[in-house]
């Protein structure tokens, strides 16, 4: 059973990382949210995002 915590920080990604994995720019990425689309994301607090790396991979597969 594999027992690390699913909160830790590598399974999360910024949005300027998730637009390099993706090689997009980031105002991508923010526009997306804005408007419903592109992979589920946290707002942590008004200023920060993050998008669950299980969100991104379901993402992926979804539209790749």
């Amino acid at each position: 059973m594999d027992t690390r915590d699913i909160r830790t920080p590598q399974h999360y990604l910024t949005t300027s990382q998730l637009a390099r994995e993706l090689g997009l720019h980031e105002i991508t990425l923010i526009r997306w949210r804005a408007r419903g689309e592109g992979p589920s994301f946290v707002r942590l607090s008004p200023r920060a995002v993050r998008y669950p790396r299980t969100a991104v991979d379901a993402w992926m597969a979804e539209n790749t």
